[in-house]
């Protein structure tokens, strides 16, 4: 009987330690994932800070369904103005591309996500968007609306 817990009681700190490890390993892979998708299916989503989070929050975000004419009209979630200062970026949307400016009303350079795509890191160019546009987006709109869209 004796042998036998000691067998068990080995396994049992085996399997327990396996798991530990797992859960680890589990646990960052999803919380450095985890943040984009905090943008909801079928919207477009900007973050002030690398990584699709603002102060750490992936939900302090700025989202829009259509179109977003001027960035000013709108705060991160209890925290900045969300003009020129978006440093990642997420396109939700099932139907179409985005397009992100740098100025409002959909003027200046700008740059497309594809849908289902988004950039973690706009201070560099080794996303989906090109380099130059850290903490310079004002405006953005889905493929399909206009110029007038507001």
């Amino acid at each position: 009987m004796n042998a036998v817990l000691r067998c068990l009681s080995k396994s049992t700190r085996v399997v327990a330690a396996a798991f530990v490890a797992l859960m680890a390993t589990v646990g960052f892979a999803g919380t450095a994932s985890a943040a984009a998708s905090d943008c909801p299916s079928t919207y477009a989503c900007t973050w002030r800070d690398a990584n699709y989070q603002t102060n750490g929050s992936g939900t302090a975000l700025v989202k829009f369904f259509a179109c977003h004419h001027d960035f000013r009209v709108s705060n991160y979630t209890g925290m900045s103005n969300a003009n020129d200062s978006a440093s990642s970026v997420s396109n939700r949307g099932t139907q179409s591309s985005a397009t992100f400016y740098v100025d409002n009303l959909y003027k200046g350079a700008s740059f497309t996500l594809a849908k289902g795509t988004g950039d973690g890191n706009l201070s560099d160019s080794s996303g989906h968007a090109p380099g130059g546009f850290n903490d310079k987006l004002s405006s953005a709109k889905f493929s399909g609306y206009g110029t007038d869209c507001r």
